[in-house]
């Protein structure tokens, strides 16, 4: 019998055949080939701003800060609004108000004035008039033929036509709504354009308040959350909210005794003869928040 030699090597199977992948063989293929953190989108609600980076955003519960970087250039951030947000790796960002969100989470009735018919005051609103020097300024629903409204098919038209030189001075109220002390509130609006024609030109300005009402709606107390003032035809949107300059925490909160909650709007009209002026003004938000 031939007993086997231990010293001879055993042979080894040869080696898998590796088809060539001329793909990842590429730099480019390489770069296709590697694996990407994938990109989330989520809802979440605002509750806190930091002017000009920031916002605070809260998201099934949790908080988590966001830079901001806004699709629609005229968008800022306010309390309460619900936007879109989107997170790369560890990186969050926010791209703006979800669509169709404008006027949403808003207390304020008609506040896209689509209630009402054109060339009327709108439903839930009511105006004072308390100096006609330069005409007697009206808050009227728009038409079809005015710029182009922010959505819905209404805005107002706050202004006024003079006949001779002069100022004139009106407000325009919201149908109060319930509220209670100690309650936080936040105010917006969008200005789709201003239109006048007075030569040579002379200011005018638009304000927006934020009152409180006690149970037999005498006011208690007011807040002035933003100014607008302008000389020159203007082409909007421009979007108007309040003051976080005057406001930083980005809300007014109601006194004690407080039953109700409005917005007035206070319209200076300053007008040459045969002249005229117009603040169109659309999605006026009036909104709790927490």
């Amino acid at each position: 019998m031939t007993m086997p030699d231990s010293t001879s090597a055993t042979p080894m199977p040869p080696a898998p055949v590796v088809t060539p992948d001329p793909l990842l063989d590429t730099i480019a293929g390489a770069v296709v080939a590697q694996q990407e953190s994938p990109c989330v989108m989520r809802i979440g609600v605002v509750t806190a701003i930091i002017e000009g980076t920031q916002i605070t955003v809260k998201i099934s519960g949790s908080e988590v800060l966001v830079d901001c970087s806004y699709l629609f250039g005229q968008y800022y951030p306010l309390l309460g609004d619900r936007v879109v947000i989107l997170k790369q790796d560890s990186q969050w960002f926010c791209v703006g108000q979800m669509s169709g969100a404008i006027e949403s989470n808003n207390s304020l009735l008609n506040g896209s004035f689509e209630a009402g018919t054109v060339a009327a005051i709108p439903d839930e609103w009511t105006l004072v008039v308390a100096t006609s020097g330069g005409g007697v300024p009206t808050f009227l629903i728009s038409g079809s033929l005015s710029p182009e409204n922010v959505s819905g098919k209404q805005m107002v038209d706050f202004g006024t036509d003079s006949v001779a030189a002069g100022s004139s001075t009106a407000d325009a109220y919201s149908t109060a709504i319930p509220a209670l002390a100690d309650s936080r509130w936040t105010a917006a609006y969008y200005l789709p354009a201003v239109m006048m024609n007075t030569v040579p030109p002379l200011f005018s300005q638009l304000q927006m308040y934020v009152q409180f009402l006690d149970a037999t709606s005498t006011l208690i107390s007011e807040f002035q959350v933003n100014s607008f003032t302008v000389a020159s035809y203007l082409l909007g949107p421009i979007y108007r909210r309040l003051s976080l300059t005057a406001f930083p925490s980005g809300f007014v909160a109601a006194p004690p005794a407080t039953a109700f909650v409005r917005v007035r709007f206070r319209g200076f009209f300053d007008l040459q003869a045969t002249s005229f002026v117009s603040f169109f003004i659309d999605n006026v938000i009036l909104r709790q928040v927490d």
